[in-house]
């Protein structure tokens, strides 16, 4: 039976984001810390991962790598076949240690990594069996001017600009983007180079936080969504207070013309208030792991997570 599913994990105010396809599984983003993501691997029976993506290094996405990494350091059976990452010049004691733990990794052959994450990294999708998995930002120019410079000499970048943009296709159809913390000048240059593809399910940038001024996050919630003809929106990260997702970008989703699903890991007073106006709806609230399910007849359904002995693909 298939094993198919991609999940988006709830690992506190973070990103982490899991796709296993019939051959391979992917680890997109790791959370903040502690050992969430590498505890949900092991429930899954997970020994091996073909790829993990980092979006990029800001603590909420990458500092539970260093749990996985540490697993595929000291047990054998554990393997990690490549790590993508883009590079940072800020300082920080996560990023260095999982910087210098990568390297030592590579240098002892249990791992290699590429310290570049876009869309000129595979030649074809990375295939999963029966999924995979594609890069549609930052681009070469984006990267080259890194952290700080000016993209095309005006807008200056932000480590939220140089997001990895992740599309994973089910079946040769979209099935979900996972697009980071991705401003709306990350999603200009995405838009601009790279082939924009559907995806039914959108995990929202920056767990539904600001993107810069509040034209600008408007305007990213209404373009993003008009260009994955996303049915189903999730708000990562815990949402206690209306920074993740603002009042803004609830709003301005709400406003669409085809309004999307919208779904919250952590309990957001927002998107509670809101459904209290518009009960009955389909927006949920403090779901927690959701499971996003394969296509069945082009259609896709994101279900709250059961434990792998109570759920039915892993039967």
């Amino acid at each position: 039976m298939s094993r198919m599913g991609c999940y988006v994990l709830d690992v506190g105010q973070g990103n982490a984001t899991l796709i296993e396809g019939n051959s391979g599984v992917v680890l997109v983003d790791a959370g903040p810390g502690k050992t969430t993501v590498l505890k949900f691997l092991e429930s899954h029976n997970i020994t091996r991962l073909s790829a993990i993506f980092i979006s990029h290094a800001d603590k909420d996405h990458l500092g539970g790598l260093l749990a996985v990494l540490a697993k595929a350091d000291t047990d054998a059976s554990f393997k990690i076949d490549h790590i993508y990452v883009n590079p940072d010049s800020r300082d920080s004691d996560v990023w260095a240690d999982i910087a210098y733990q990568l390297q030592e990794m590579e240098r002892r052959n249990v791992t290699t990594y590429s310290p570049q994450l876009g869309p000129d990294i595979f030649e074809h999708p990375l295939d999963l069996g029966g999924c995979s998995i594609s890069v549609l930002g930052p681009s070469k120019y984006m990267r080259l001017r890194a952290i700080g410079g000016k993209y095309q000499g005006r807008r200056k970048q932000s480590a939220n600009s140089l997001s990895a943009v992740i599309h994973v296709a089910c079946g040769g159809a979209g099935w979900i983007l996972l697009p980071g913390d991705l401003d709306h000048l990350g999603f200009s240059d995405a838009s601009k180079n790279a082939t924009w593809q559907p995806a039914p399910v959108l995990v929202f940038p920056h767990h539904g936080g600001r993107a810069g001024s509040d034209e600008q996050t408007r305007s990213l919630a209404h373009d993003i969504v008009q260009a994955t003809a996303s049915e189903w929106i999730v708000f990562s990260g815990r949402g206690e207070t209306s920074k993740f997702p603002s009042p803004l970008v609830v709003d301005a989703l709400l406003a669409l013309s085809a309004i999307p699903s919208l779904l919250c890991i952590g309990a957001s007073p927002v998107l509670a208030e809101r459904i209290a106006q518009l009960a009955p709806c389909p927006h949920r609230n403090a779901t927690g792991t959701l499971l996003v399910l394969p296509p069945t007849n082009g259609i896709v359904k994101v279900i709250d997570y059961t434990p792998p002995t109570a759920n039915p693909l892993l039967n």
